[in-house]
């Protein structure tokens, strides 16, 4: 796989909670030097890490890993595009064991 000059193979991004109009970034040629570099962030940081996957029609690809608040997105995401249908299937639920 053919990285672009200027993209390093990790990205690792990290947004402060308490304000997340800011995402920071920083890329790594290796995935051990971004986990220590993991290690001097502040505790307050959600981070996650991706892995390049590629360039696209759309742009960058990039694959999310196993890292920091990897889970939290994820469901974060899937709670977001569902939300009408989970609504739905707790008030159905509710109705039905009421």
């Amino acid at each position: 796989m053919h990285i672009p000059e200027g993209v390093k193979r990790y990205k690792l991004t990290w947004v402060d909670p308490l304000d997340p109009n800011y995402l920071y970034s920083k890329m790594f040629d290796g995935q051990v030097d971004a986990t220590y570099f993991i290690q001097t962030l502040d505790n307050k940081f959600d981070y996650m890490m991706f892995e390049f996957g590629g360039y696209g029609a759309n742009g960058y690809v990039w694959e999310l890993l196993p890292y920091g608040a990897y889970k939290s997105y994820t469901y974060g995401m899937i709670i977001s595009e569902y939300i009408l249908a989970i609504l739905l299937a707790i008030i159905v639920i509710y109705l039905i064991l009421k």
